[in-house]
Parts: structure tokens; C-alpha cells; sequence
């Protein structure tokens, strides 16, 4: 027989907001993006795509908007037209968007919006209109990753601005129109590529007239786009017929079949694959295509089964109602009894849809199990129950609760064992009887200290008989002398045994020697005088070395143990104090003074000093190093001081002087431990004199204080030192002497001499100068000293200062 069944398919899923009208009185220009840049409104207004990609729009479906990437080099994010909108008269331009971050950045700009033009931009976080590069109107706050509708309606020299169907505000401006020369631009500045938009934008609309309120709400509840949805592809069975209709219609809509029918739905009644067109007035268009195949019936009839040898199996399928079965053995009933191993097919029929299913069927062999006879040992002994078989695929179950094919049993009781192998189960049971055995345990080894003693013994059975290696039948016995004690327990035919070693030791020998008192500091050590091989040792001080190091007086113990035996002396130990010598830190003395030293000591003390002296003190007025020795009871102390004589300050700067002007001369004290003071507050050993007046010095130490004054006047003097000469015999500057009128001059004197203070050159000729030279050596480079004397009418004149050797 054949069975027809009719199917209903609903295709097309619209939102309430797909009613709203699209308002075309004035329609310039309309680009709902539906994949392209085409324009819907009839107008041929299309736009030119340079960069953007489609993208989901704010209904989620894809193709149907368009995704700016906010690049800002010229035409690459930019969909354009040239020439612009006419702007002449009344105009609203509308577009929907959905920025991503924050700037100034173009939505839509009719012309040149930073000379001429006008359009929507986002600034900063607010969306806001743009006029002609003059201002910036009615900008407010809008919300980031979220569709936004702006619209700009021009209504005579009033532009007014909307958001999201409310109104921001109004302004009153002249707009001058765009050249032909510019474009119409979306998303970005077409001149340099600036003020890119980062974001998406859809549904453009260009109008020639200002829109009402009511439209302008019409206009943001429109949605252009339509989306047909057929259903998933269907598999049917033979005779089936099945009517593809729209869920909802209303005017406008356009149909179109792959059958040529242009109907609202159609009927579809042979295998194969239908696609529906529909197209929406001044908006996009939809294709969705579903395909019928021939469907089967699903029937199960099990998996592979394995039954134990001698059970029987009933294939019952799982199939739907009204269904026809034809079995492999020819059967046609809905079970099918198995008796025989094999493989089993099924073909089903239902009402013209075909099922088929296969499984196999077997026999699996029962396990053998024996566990053996029952069975009566001692507790001590090992017992193991076992299936004599290993099955690969068994499992084990003991009325234990082990699951393993070995136990070991420790109780008396009956032991079942049940095992399963592919399914298939068998038993055995045992009757096991466990005895206790005599326990006989004495421990570990053990060693006693001579003169001591241990008692071995047994459990105590009335039906235990024992034998000891010494001869004895008691359960007890006492060691007390080194050997191996052995003892046989025999309970009702279980035997234990044990053995014991036993050692005695003797007590380890030990002595410290007779008492001792020695002076602080020698050193005591403290040991016995027996020595054994890895005896433990502890001192009364808590130390567990074999000897120790003594610095206190007092009675000190040593406990030795060997094998466990312990041995004890005592020693009693005087630390003498020694003397304490003390002659105070080093120091000085001034000049003229006499110095004491003591130490005192208590009664009976003998002193030895450095200088021969045996009495308790001595007087000292030169400097040295003086020591003491003391010797007290026999111990011996001593010590050192170091006095130094400190000379009273002296000073002398010398006579008063004259100098050329323009020279300085160096002033250099010494005093001993002394510190210094100049007229003009510095406080080093060196003064350099580089003008009249008078100059004074104080030295001070602990001794007393000296001071000196020089006298110092500076005349002009035609005659000058250079401040450095290079003696590379190039003919010039060669040799370091004084220049100037030297004519005039009497009595001259001039020396050089290097770091050191060695006198390098001399001469009382003033026409004569330093080669560089020394003991016929060249001299290194560096920093030399020189000092000149002469006299001019009558009056003496000094000069002293440095230069430099260069080669």
C-alpha cells in the first residue's frame, strides 16, 4: 500500500519594524547597502567603494552594512560620488552608525565640509553637524559599539538635527553650495584622507525636501532588508507533497520560485531542491533554497551479543509502528528466537521508507572453578586459594569481597568463589579450618653489663611441650652468661621457634689522673688514660668527646660506656688567675717633662722592666718602648707602652721681603704633632704669598703655641719667568731662563728642581737658562719648581713659582 503525507513548510520571518514605509516623496538618493553601493531610489545616484567592507548590520545580518577602518591615507576608507547632492534649496540627509572610539571623523559630508559643504561627524564622544569649515552644531553625547540614526534637515536657513528620532536643536546659517567639482563622501575626508571613520555606517537616505517629524520616525523604523528562510533540507518518503508558504505577507513584496512561480507559495511533491527569491521595494533581496531527499527508517535490533553455552536470546528491534519485517532467516515477525550462532540481518519497511540492521551472534564456554578439598593447617603456615585457570577477560568475586583470583585466607570459615568470564559465571566453595600455633618470641639479641641476668620465656599452653638447648622443659628459663639459647614449642603438632644471643660484657676501665692547678691561660686537657675502640664518652660539661679542653677551675666527671656498660672518674681542676698588667695606652710627653709608670700588684709580686728595674715603678723622660713583666704565685703577666716626646712649637718665616708684582713666593712650616693657623684663616703647613702685607703664622700642639710675622712689599719689576719651555732642540724655547731687561740687575741667583727637591740646575748667570738636562740625563715631563734672587738699586728682590717641561 502507499501512504501520502502532506507537509507544511512557513518560510519568511519578519520583525514588527519590517512595516514601517520608507518615506519617497523627495527621494534623491537611498543606499541601504544590501552588499554594493547601488542606489534604490530609481535615481542611478550609485556610489563608488574604495576600501570599506561589508559587514553585519544593526539587524545582525551580514552583507548589509559597511565596516570603516579609520585609515587616514586619501581613498582608502572612503564610498564616494562626484558630483555632490544638490544643496540649493531644502534637503535632508539621514544615516545610521555605530562608532568605535573617540575623534573628529566624517559620517557623511556633502562637498568640502572644511570650505563649502555640510555633513554629520562624530567630535570627540558626540556626534554633531558640520557647516561649511565654520563651525561645529548641536554636538551630543552618543554611546560607543551601538547603531546610532542622525539625520540633518535644512527647512529654509533653519537646519535642524535629530538622534535616534529626537531632536538635539536647531540653528540658523547661510549655506554656500558645493562646487560640481566635489564629491558626495562617506566615512572620510576625500581630499587628504583625514578625519577617517572607525566604525560602521548603513542606510544612507538623500532628500530634496525637509522631512516631517512623523516621517523622520518612519524613516528610522524602516528596515530594508529581507531575509527568506526555507527551512532545513528535509529527507521524505515516497509520495510525499509539501506547500512552502510565507509565514507573513503584506503589500510590496515581491516572489520568485525556481519554478517560474511568482506566487506567495508553492507546492513541492518530487525530490530535489527549491529556492525562493524576494525582493523588497527600494530595498534588498533574499534567496534561500531547501532540498527533499528519499529518507530512511532508523531500526536497531541490538548490538553483537554473547550468550553462555545453553541460554537463549530473543532479538527484539526497535522499529517504528505499522513497520513490515522480513528477518535473515525469512521470518517475518516482529521477534526473532536465536539458537544457533550466526550473523542476523533485519529489513524493514515503513510505509515506502526502507530500514536495515545487522548484529552478531555467539556462544560463550561457562568457566572451570575448583578451589580443592577442604583443607586443616596451623596458623603460621602460608595458605593460598586459587581458580586453577586464568581467563584473559575473568573476574573474580570471593564472598570476602576480594576481586582477585588469589587469596590468603587467616580465619577458619567457608570461601566461595564466583567467576565470571565473557559473562558467563561459575563456583566452588571451601571449608577451611585454621589451628593457632605457639608463639615464641624473645626479641633481638641482647647484651648484658657482668654480674647481670635475663629471663627467656614462652606462651604457657597446657598442651604445649617445650625443650630448651640448655636441657630444660619449663616455659621459663634465666641467662646470665654469654651464649645461643634456643627453645622447640610443640601445640597440638604446630611448632614455633626462637632463638637468643646473648653477651655479657665487662665494665670499662677509667682514670683522670690526680688533680691539677696551673695559671690561666696553659692549656688543661682532660682524657682517660685507658683507651678503647668506639666507646661512647660524656662529661660532666655535657661534651661526648674522649677529651676535653679545661679552662675553669672546678671537679669535672667522664662516664665511659662500652657494649651498654658504664664507668665513672672525677678530677678536681684550679685555674690560677694571673697577674694583670696594665701601662695604659701609647702617648708623648713635652719636652722638659718626667713620665711614671706603676702597675700596681697584690703582696709577693715580682717586677722586671725593660729597663732593668725590679722596683714597682719607674721614671721616664726620653722617648721609647717600655715593658714590665710580673710574676704572681707563680703565674706570669706582662706589658708594653710606647711614649714618644712631643718638642715645644718654633716658628720663623724669615726676614721681611720684597717682590716683583705679579710673582707669589711659598711660605712651608713643620711642627711636631702640631696644627696651624695663617693670617687668612687656612690651616695647612704651606702659605703662598701673592700680595703686600703683613702675613702670620700660629703652630700650636698639647706642648704650646708659637707664632712668627713676615713683612711683605711688591714693586713692579721689568723682568718675568715663562710658565712652561720644550727643549726638543727646534730652536725654539728650548732652554727656561729669565727674560725681560735684565740689564739693570745684580747679584742673580737662579735654581730649578724637580718633585723630589733635587736641585736639577744653577746658575748666578742671568743671561743663562736650564736646558732640560741633569747629570747629562734629558729630564721627564712634569711640573718643576724654581726660585730667583736678584738685586736692583741696592734693593733685593725674590720670586719663586712652577713651569712646565714639554717635549
Amino acid at each position: 500500500m502507499s501512504f501520502k503525507k502532506t507537509l507544511l513548510f512557513f518560510a519568511l520571518f519578519f520583525t514588527v519594524s519590517s512595516y514601517a514605509q520608507l518615506p519617497t516623496a523627495g527621494l534623491s538618493a537611498w543606499y541601504p547597502f544590501c552588499g554594493n553601493v547601488l542606489d534604490r531610489s530609481g535615481n542611478a545616484l550609485d556610489l563608488i567603494l574604495s576600501g570599506p567592507t561589508n559587514t553585519t548590520d544593526r539587524f545582525g545580518l551580514s552583507n548589509s552594512a559597511y565596516s570603516f577602518n579609520g585609515n587616514t591615507t586619501a581613498l582608502t576608507s572612503l564610498i564616494s560620488r562626484t558630483p555632490p547632492m544638490t544643496d540649493t534649496g531644502d534637503f535632508t540627509y539621514a544615516a545610521w552608525f555605530n562608532a568605535d572610539t573617540t575623534g573628529n571623523r566624517i559620517i557623511i559630508a556633502n562637498g568640502n565640509i572644511n570650505v563649502d559643504g555640510c555633513g554629520i561627524v562624530t567630535t570627540g564622544h558626540n556626534v554633531a553637524v558640520a557647516i561649511g569649515g565654520v563651525a561645529t552644531y548641536l554636538p551630543t553625547y552618543i554611546s560607543f559599539h551601538q547603531w546610532h540614526h542622525a539625520i540633518l534637515r535644512k527647512s529654509g536657513v533653519t537646519y535642524s538635527f535629530y538622534l535616534d528620532t529626537t531632536i538635539i536643536g536647531a540653528f540658523t546659517t547661510t549655506l554656500i553650495p558645493a562646487p560640481t567639482s566635489q564629491k558626495f563622501a562617506v566615512g572620510q575626508d576625500y581630499t587628504s584622507g583625514a578625519k577617517a571613520f572607525l566604525g560602521k555606517i548603513d542606510d544612507i537616505a538623500i532628500y530634496n525636501r525637509a522631512l516631517t517629524n512623523a516621517e523622520i520616525g518612519n524613516l528610522y523604523r524602516y528596515n530594508p532588508d529581507v531575509q527568506t528562510i526555507l527551512g532545513n533540507n528535509a529527507a521524505v518518503c515516497a509520495g510525499f507533497s509539501a506547500t512552502l508558504t510565507p509565514v507573513i505577507q503584506y503589500p510590496g513584496l515581491s516572489y520568485l520560485w525556481s519554478n517560474g512561480s511568482t506566487d506567495t507559495s508553492i507546492v513541492a511533491d518530487t525530490m530535489g531542491s527549491y529556492w525562493l527569491n524576494i525582493t523588497r521595494p527600494f530595498g534588498c533581496s533574499s534567496t534561500d533554497t531547501i532540498t527533499f531527499t528519499l529518507g530512511t527508517v532508523t531500526v536497531n535490533i541490538g548490538r553483537d551479543t554473547a550468550v553462555c553455552t545453553g541460554d537463549t536470546f530473543v532479538l527484539v528491534p526497535s522499529a517504528p509502528a505499522g513497520s513490515t519485517y522480513l528477518w535473515s532467516t525469512g521470518d517475518t515477525t516482529a521477534t526473532l528466537a536465536l539458537t544457533a550462532p550466526g550473523t542476523y540481518s533485519l529489513l524493514l519497511n515503513n510505509f515506502g521508507c526502507p530500514g536495515h540492521d545487522t548484529m552478531n551472534f555467539f556462544y560463550s564456554p561457562r568457566p572451570f572453578v575448583s578451589l580443592g578439598p577442604d583443607i586443616s593447617i596451623c596458623s603460621v603456615s602460608p595458605l593460598t586459594l586459587s581458580s586453577p585457570y586464568a581467563y584473559t577477560t575473568a573476574t573474580y568475586h570471593w564472598n570476602t569481597g576480594a576481586i582477585t583470583q588469589t587469596i590468603h585466607p587467616f580465619t577458619s570459615g567457608v570461601y566461595i568463589l564466583r567467576v565470571l568470564v565473557d559473562g558467563c559465571p561459575a563456583s566452588d566453595t571451601i571449608n577451611v579450618t585454621i589451628k593457632p600455633s605457639p608463639i615464641v618470641s624473645f626479641g633481638p639479641d641482647r647484651s648484658l653489663c657482668q654480674g647481670n641476668s635475663i629471663v627467656l620465656n614462652a606462651i604457657a599452653s597446657p598442651t604445649a611441650v617445650y625443650t630448651w638447648s640448655t636441657g630444660e622443659l619449663n616455659d621459663t628459663i634465666t641467662a646470665k652468661n654469654t651464649g645461643t639459647f634456643w627453645l622447640v614449642v610443640n601445640d597440638n603438632g604446630c611448632i614455633a621457634t626462637d632463638t637468643f644471643n646473648l653477651t655479657v660484657n665487662p665494665y670499662p676501665l677509667i682514670h683522670l689522673g690526680p688533680d691539677i692547678s696551673v695559671c690561666q691561660g696553659t692549656p688543661v686537657v682532660l682524657k682517660s688514660t685507658d683507651v678503647y675502640v668506639s666507646p661512647t664518652y660524656l662529661w660532666s660539661t655535657g661534651a661526648t668527646t674522649a677529651a676535653i679542653n679545661v679552662t675553669t677551675s672546678g671537679s669535672y666527671t667522664l662516664s665511659v660506656t662500652k657494649f651498654g656498660c658504664t664507668s665513672k672518674d672525677d678530677i678536681n681542676v684550679t685555674i690560677k688567675p694571673n697577674p694583670i698588667v696594665n701601662l695604659g695606652p701609647d702617648g708623648y710627653f713635652c719636652a722638659g717633662q718626667t713620665i711614671s709608670l706603676v702597675s700596681p700588684q697584690p703582696a709577693g709580686a715580682t717586677y722586671i722592666w725593660s729597663t732593668g728595674s725590679t722596683a714597682s715603678g719607674i721614671s721616664i723622660s726620653t722617648s721609647g718602648l717600655y715593658g714590665l713583666v710580673v710574676t704572681n704565685n707563680g703565674c706570669v703577666a706582662s706589658d708594653s707602652i710606647r711614649l714618644d716626646k712631643i718638642q715645644v712649637p718654633a716658628v720663623n718665616l724669615g726676614p721681611d721681603t720684597l717682590l716683583c708684582e705679579g710673582y707669589a713666593m711659598q711660605l712651608a712650616i713643620d711642627g711636631d704633632q702640631a696644627t696651624y693657623r695663617w693670617s687668612d684663616g687656612s690651616t695647612g703647613t704651606g702659605y703662598t704669598v701673592s700680595h703686600a702685607g703683613t702675613v702670620w703664622v700660629s703652630i700650636t700642639n698639647v706642648c704650646g703655641v708659637a707664632t712668627d710675622t713676615l713683612q711683605v712689599a711688591y714693586r713692579f719689576c721689568d723682568i718675568w719667568m715663562p710658565n712652561a719651555f720644550t727643549p726638543n732642540g727646534d730652536g725654539r724655547n728650548d732652554v727656561m731662563r729669565v727674560l725681560g731687561t735684565l740689564g739693570s740687575y745684580s747679584d742673580f741667583k737662579f735654581a730649578v728642581f724637580n718633585r723630589w727637591g733635587v736641585n736639577v740646575f744653577l746658575t748666578e748667570d742671568i743671561s743663562k737658562g736650564w736646558d732640560g738636562n741633569y747629570n747629562n740625563m734629558e729630564q721627564a715631563i712634569g711640573t718643576y719648581f724654581y726660585v730667583m734672587s736678584c738685586r736692583l738699586n741696592g734693593v733685593e728682590y725674590n720670586m719663586k713659582g712652577s713651569f712646565e717641561l714639554i717635549r
